[in-house]
């Protein structure tokens, strides 16, 4: 049994918490990182083609790990990633 090692950086908290997410939930990280700005779930289901459930699903569960975060713009409720270190990723 390998045996435990802490993170030395920040980095390397998010990219552990990167190698457990679901297909869809690294879907909605990979479009988060290549939009320009916030998005919505609309934005989501088009780009993917996924079930509405699936998509909310998979943000919630990315809000829950703090790697996604709601934003209220102008245009309505959407969703930023909540570190520029997934946009580098």
């Amino acid at each position: 049994m390998d045996a435990y090692r802490p993170p030395n950086t920040v980095t390397e908290v998010v990219c552990r918490r990167l190698e457990n997410l679901s297909t869809e939930e690294m879907e909605v990280i990979e479009i988060g990182a290549t939009a320009t700005g916030p998005f919505t779930l609309g934005f989501l289901r088009a780009v993917l083609g996924h079930d509405e459930k699936v998509l909310f699903n998979a943000v919630a569960g990315l809000k829950v790990l703090g790697l996604l975060r709601s934003f209220a713009g102008e245009d309505g409720p959407g969703f930023i990633l909540s570190s520029k270190i997934l946009e580098a990723r």
